[in-house]
């Protein structure tokens, strides 16, 4: 008797191509996730680096202040 329903079979080449998706995917997926945390922390890492020194650090100071350093 015909109910009015479609019996749909599973193919087993698409079976398979699914199985073979997943089973690339899922080792991929933590390497990725890893990948963009390794990157956050190399951005991270170079904004908290210090600013590069001021080259010309005995600005307002004398030459004997440069030479002698004394108290204060």
């Amino acid at each position: 008797m015909d109910d009015g329903s479609v019996r749909v079979r599973a193919s087993p080449v698409l079976t398979l191509a699914v199985l073979v998706f997943y089973a690339f995917a899922i080792p991929v997926a933590p390497l990725d996730v890893i990948g963009e945390m390794s990157e956050a922390a190399d951005k991270k890492c170079a904004a908290a680096k210090a600013s590069p020194l001021d080259p010309n650090l005995p600005v307002g100071r004398t030459v004997a202040g440069t030479l002698l350093p004394g108290p204060g």
